[in-house]
């Protein structure tokens, strides 16, 4: 028997049954996840992605609700085959794309997609898709795992689905989309390991889980960041972009280079690209002087 989630879609928060049923999930949650002390606030203002404590995520769920498209609660240790009987999805639910909110769920955004050169490169809402690309992997990829080739099928399928639901012009085209969600992550882990080498010893790591991430997967990621064959790839990396001189790529950048620049767009050429402006420049300065 599935667990009973009848009380996501009770209106009255203030009901026992949704205390009860709020008690239900983080009991679950911190059972399936370990020994962790934060977890995923599945609210509908964190969206699974901001990191909290039990008393916290339980506040989150009384003031905001909770998602009410998760039925199925992935992020917190249930599996497929233990999804409940008893409760049916009730639409996409919220999204942090703003754009992508307001749209009705029946009116799908239009893109159009180059297969030549891998990548979105015009439609009506390609701005709009750029950003739905990163709010739907932050709220489904699974980040406890080495390389993107060994993330769960299921969870690559819901995020191509959940694409495909919002937006016409995919077709066809699930491999170059991957591709892109793939230099998403290899960003991701590039800058959990430069939090890595912040601190000299495991155990000062395992003290200082960054926000976005739950802390079993960082003690994962700490003990692959120390294995012999990560160093070994890495330093060869290294070796490889001093001799090249080229330095890792940014977010923006490994967009910019997925994607294209986002503005200037030309029909039938894609966007063109868009001079920084001062004060981007000033910001990307300071940045470096830092780092």
């Amino acid at each position: 028997m599935g667990i009973d989630k009848s009380w996501m879609s009770l209106r009255n928060r203030a009901c026992n049954e949704y205390e009860k049923g709020i008690d239900i999930f983080l009991d679950f949650a911190f059972k399936r996840l370990g020994n962790v002390k934060r977890i995923r606030c599945p609210c509908a203002k964190c969206y699974n992605v901001r990191l909290k404590s039990r008393t916290e995520v339980k506040y989150d769920l009384f003031c905001n609700g909770i998602i009410q498209s998760y039925t199925k609660w992935h992020h917190h240790g249930e599996l497929s085959d233990e999804s409940s009987s008893e409760t049916k999805k009730k639409g996409r639910g919220p999204t942090t794309n703003p754009n992508t909110k307001k749209r009705k769920e029946e009116k799908k955004g239009k893109v159009e997609f180059s297969k030549r050169l891998g990548r979105a490169v015009g439609g009506l809402q390609l701005a709009e898709f750029i950003t739905e690309m990163g709010v739907v992997w932050r709220q489904y990829a699974p980040l406890n795992v080495y390389k993107w080739a060994e993330g769960p099928m299921p969870y690559k399928d819901k995020m191509w689905d959940d694409l495909m639901e919002k937006y016409d012009g995919l077709a066809g085209f699930r491999d170059e989309v991957m591709y892109n969600f793939n230099h998403m992550y290899r960003d991701w882990r590039h800058r959990k390991h430069l939090h890595y080498n912040q601190f000299l010893t495991d155990e000062e790591r395992l003290q200082n889980c960054p926000d976005d991430i739950i802390e079993s997967d960082w003690a994962s990621l700490v003990e692959y960041f120390g294995s012999v064959p990560f160093k070994k790839q890495f330093e060869h990396v290294r070796k490889s972009q001093e001799e090249l001189g080229d330095p890792p790529l940014s977010t923006e950048e490994h967009l910019t280079k997925a994607f294209g620049a986002r503005s200037g767009y030309f029909r039938g050429l894609g966007c063109g690209p868009k001079p920084p402006s001062s004060k981007n420049l000033e910001a990307k300065a300071s940045k470096e002087a830092i780092e």
